[in-house]
């Protein structure tokens, strides 16, 4: 189709101007590169702008990724504090327990010489803490006024 326009562009030109028909193929030729070369431009001039568009959408991106990720560190430094203050703390309670642990095998081996004092590996856990565990796993009030009525129950029945 822009065969038959070239054409016509050099027969109207030859025609109108009264050039020669060399010199108009020239001229149509040079408007028709001229007219090639802007769509080339244009279409460079898109994709530049199709591909800054994906640049600022993956800038974006990035930007995000990275306040997420700041964010998940600060999260897992607070985490590590709190898993090293409760690991304090149960070594604490580690300790407090082993020395009752020790008062308790002192009292027992004392008042009576004939039964031997057990390791604390031995012994089993106290009913009592047994009884403690479901309670854990309480979310209403209802729930802990009823765990606090068996754990009475339970720990009277067990003395």
């Amino acid at each position: 189709m822009f065969r038959s326009f070239y054409w016509l562009a050099i027969l109207l030109a030859v025609l109108l101007t009264g050039m020669q028909p060399d010199l108009a193929h020239l001229a149509c030729r040079r408007i028709a590169n001229r007219e090639s070369a802007r769509r080339v431009r244009q279409k460079r001039q898109d994709a530049l702008c199709v591909m800054q568009d994906r640049l600022e959408g993956a800038r974006q991106r990035v930007e995000a990724l990275a306040a997420q990720l700041q964010q998940s560190e600060a999260q897992q430094a607070a985490l590590m504090q709190q898993a090293s203050r409760m690991r304090g703390q149960l070594m604490a309670v580690q300790a407090e327990n082993a020395a009752l642990v020790t008062t308790q095998a002192g009292d027992a081996s004392s008042s009576d010489p004939q039964v031997p004092a057990t390791p604390p590996q031995a012994r089993s856990p106290p009913k009592v803490a047994l009884a403690l565990l479901p309670s854990w796993r309480l979310t209403s009030a209802g729930d802990i006024a009823a765990s606090a009525t068996s754990f009475t129950a339970s720990s009277m029945a067990i003395s």
